[in-house]
């Protein structure tokens, strides 16, 4: 019986290991820290905004911080919401 329980303990701290590890990578592929969640800024544009659209990147002085999240026309314009990383002042 004692070797049936240390079996089963084994199975299952490698079942857990590879649980967190599983986990760990799909928060480093996705690139989301939840620990350090993205900001969410709202842009209006009075005017087209022709070539924009979801999904495409934003950009800083040439670095990549973000991405556009969503596009909603409203009266007179264009509201867009990007998502970027925390700590990007605009």
């Amino acid at each position: 019986m004692k070797g049936a329980t240390t079996k089963e303990l084994i199975v299952g701290v490698v079942f857990f290991a590879i649980l967190g590890t599983l986990a760990f990578f799909t928060v480093v592929v996705s690139g989301v820290n939840p620990f350090n969640p993205p900001k969410k800024l709202f842009v209006y544009f009075d005017k087209g905004v022709s070539g924009l659209r979801k999904g495409n990147v934003v950009r800083i002085s040439g670095m990549e911080v973000g991405k556009v999240d969503d596009m909603r026309l409203i009266e007179k314009g264009v509201l867009v919401k990007l998502v970027v990383i925390p700590g990007v002042q605009i």
